[in-house]
């Protein structure tokens, strides 16, 4: 699947490139980035035919597994305590988003701008 992804990738990312396609940079940048990020993902696979280096490939591909159930809790849980903290502050100046986004720098303890709830 990686490599087929990665080649479809690559035959579009250079049609884009030969046809001119300059509507947005930022677009050519992401689509190589994601490239540049498959194959990477290819070549620590292809390290999983030594001995000394499949072990550690299992772990972190069994972490990923691991993280997955992890974040979604975590987004769960914020979005709960953004709703709480968007109706008991009754602010009609503030929207949801700016909530939620708060409440994400709360997640990863960004404590410097929220002065308080109450």
């Amino acid at each position: 699947m990686l490599d087929f992804s990665r080649i479809l990738l690559l035959y579009v990312y250079i049609s884009l490139c030969m046809s001119g396609f300059t509507l947005n940079s930022g677009l050519n940048r992401s689509l190589l980035s994601i490239i540049t990020m498959i194959s990477w993902m290819r070549v620590v696979s292809y390290v999983r035919i030594y001995n000394q280096t499949r072990y550690m490939i299992r772990i972190i591909i069994e972490i990923f597994k691991d993280m997955i159930s992890f974040l979604l809790i975590l987004a769960v849980t914020s979005t709960a305590f953004a709703l709480i903290f968007y109706i008991a502050k009754n602010d009609k100046n503030d929207s949801f988003t700016v909530e939620l986004i708060q409440m994400y720098r709360l997640d990863y303890g960004d404590f410097v701008d929220y002065e308080g709830f109450l």
